[in-house]
C-alpha cells in the first residue's frame, strides 16, 4: 500500500457521498488495512486532505498544460474556447476531482486560489487579461453544468454501476457550455444595453417582501447560516428559533427533512416575489432583469436566507435518490413557470433556469452585490447596501455571453 493508493482511495471513498463522511476508518476499511497502518503515511486527516489538495492541482495542471501551451499561439477568443474544452473534459471524465473541487476548492476565492496553484505548476491563467468578475461568471458557468452532469448521467443507476463518460457524451457538454459562457441567451445587443437599469432597480425594490417568516423558518436560516446545513445541528436550530428540540420533532422526521422542507418553502417565496417583479413589464428584455432585481432584493432583506442558499451548501444536502421527485429537483417547476416567454423552450432549458438562480445567488455571496469582486474577501458580507452594478454586468454576460457583454471582444 502506497501513499497515492490511500490518496486515490480517499478521493473514491469520501467523494460517494460529497465528503459528508470523511473518516480514515472508511478509507482503512475500503483497502482491508488497519488504521494505524494508514498512519504511517499520514498524521491524520488534515495531513491526508492536504496530500489530496496537492494530489488535485498536480493532476489538474498536468491535464491542461497541452491545452494551455496550444492556446498562446492563439487570439484571446480562441483561447477561452481551447481553455474551456479542457476544463470540461477533465471535470466531466474525473467524477472524484470534481466533486473535491466542488466541495474543497471551489469558493469566493477560488479563483485566486486555482490561479496561484496552478502557476506554480507552469500554467500561468493571469496572461489572459480577463476581466475579473467576467471569469468569475465563467468558472461558476462550468461548475454548475458539469454539478449538474455529474448529477443527472447517474439517476437511477445502482452502486458500482455508473455509466463511463462518452465522446459523444463530453461533446454535448461542451456545446452548451460553450453556448451559455460565449453568447448567452442571444438577446439583442442594443436592446440589452439601452436597458432603463436603474428604473428596472428602483421598481424592484418598492415591492415589499410578503407575508413573515414564522420563528421556526427563521432559526433554520439563521442556523445554516451560521455553520451551513452540512454540520448544523437540531440544537443550533431549537436555539435559533426559540423551541425545543422535541417540538421541532413533532413537525419534521429529522434534521434532513428539517433543511430541505425549508428550502422548497424559501424557493415558493423568492419566486412568487420574483412573480411579482415579471409582471413590471411586458418585454422580455426587462422581465428577466426585473425578475434578477427582485430576488437581490429579497436577499438583501434577509441576509440570512442568501448564505442559506450558498450552492455549494445546497450540492451536499440533495437528498437520496428515491427521495428526490418529493422535492421536484429542486423547484425546477417553479422556475419554469418563472422564466416562460422569456426564455426560449429547449432541453436546455430548466437547466437554464437554475443556472441563472444560482448566478444570482453567487454574484451577491461573492461581493455583497456591487462593486469590484474581491478574492481575499470573507465568505459572507455585510449586506446594508446593494449595489446593483456587478448584477448589471451579470445580466449582460447571461444575456448576451462573454463574446459580447466585455471580456474577450477584442
Amino acid at each position: 500500500m502506497t501513499r497515492e493508493d490511500i490518496i486515490t482511495t480517499a478521493f473514491d471513498v469520501w467523494g460517494r457521498h460529497c465528503y459528508q463522511s470523511m473518516s480514515l476508518t472508511t478509507i482503512a476499511k475500503a483497502l482491508d488495512v488497519s488504521k494505524p497502518a494508514l498512519y504511517r503515511h499520514f498524521k491524520n486527516k488534515d495531513d491526508l486532505l492536504n496530500a489530496m489538495y496537492r494530489y488535485f492541482f498536480d493532476g489538474y495542471a498536468a491535464f491542461i498544460k497541452p491545452f494551455y501551451d496550444t492556446a498562446q499561439a492563439k487570439q484571446r477568443y480562441e483561447q477561452i474556447l481551447i481553455m474551456i474544452r479542457a476544463m470540461i473534459e477533465f471535470y466531466a471524465r474525473n467524477e472524484n476531482f470534481s466533486i473535491f473541487f466542488l466541495t474543497h476548492v471551489y469558493g469566493t476565492r477560488s479563483m485566486e486560489t486555482m490561479r496561484r496553484q496552478l502557476q506554480d505548476r507552469g500554467v500561468d491563467v493571469s496572461r489572459y487579461h480577463a476581466e475579473p468578475v467576467i471569469m468569475r461568471f465563467t468558472v461558476a458557468t462550468l461548475t454548475f453544468i458539469l454539478t449538474h452532469f455529474h448529477t443527472h448521467r447517474n439517476t437511477g443507476a445502482e452502486e458500482g454501476g455508473k455509466k463511463p463518460v462518452t465522446d459523444e457524451d463530453i461533446k454535448k457538454l461542451t456545446d452548451v457550455t460553450v453556448e451559455k459562457i460565449l453568447y448567452g441567451l442571444r438577446f439583442n445587443k442594443e436592446t440589452v444595453y439601452s436597458l432603463e437599469y436603474e428604473r428596472i432597480e428602483k421598481e424592484a425594490a418598492s415591492i415589499p417582501v410578503a407575508g413573515e417568516e414564522s420563528a421556526l423558518l427563521k432559526g433554520i436560516a439563521a442556523a445554516i447560516a451560521e455553520s451551513g446545513p452540512w454540520d448544523v445541528s437540531i440544537q443550533e436550530i431549537a436555539q435559533k428559533s426559540g423551541l425545543s428540540k422535541s417540538s421541532l420533532y413533532c413537525h419534521f422526521e429529522n434534521k434532513r427533512d428539517m433543511i430541505m422542507s425549508f428550502f422548497m418553502n424559501e424557493f415558493e417565496r423568492i419566486i412568487a416575489f420574483a412573480e411579482e417583479g415579471k409582471r413590471l413589464s411586458n418585454k422580455p428584455e426587462e422581465q428577466l432583469y426585473s425578475i434578477m432585481s427582485v430576488i437581490a432584493s429579497y436577499f438583501h432583506v434577509m441576509p440570512d436566507i442568501l448564505s442559506a442558499m450558498d450552492w455549494l451548501k445546497m450540492r451536499k444536502i440533495l437528498p437520496p435518490l428515491e427521495t428526490r421527485n418529493r422535492y421536484s429537483d429542486f423547484g425546477a417547476s417553479h422556475f419554469s413557470g418563472l422564466f416562460s416567454q422569456i426564455i426560449p423552450e429547449n432541453d436546455y432549458a430548466s437547466l437554464t433556469h437554475r443556472l441563472i438562480f444560482f448566478l444570482i445567488v453567487h454574484t451577491l455571496m461573492s461581493g455583497g452585490g456591487g462593486g469590484t469582486l474581491d478574492c481575499e474577501r470573507k465568505e459572507y458580507e455585510d449586506f446594508s447596501t446593494l449595489d446593483t452594478n456587478n448584477l448589471r454586468i451579470l445580466y449582460r454576460f447571461i444575456t448576451l455571453g462573454i463574446d459580447v457583454s466585455c471580456a474577450y471582444a477584442g
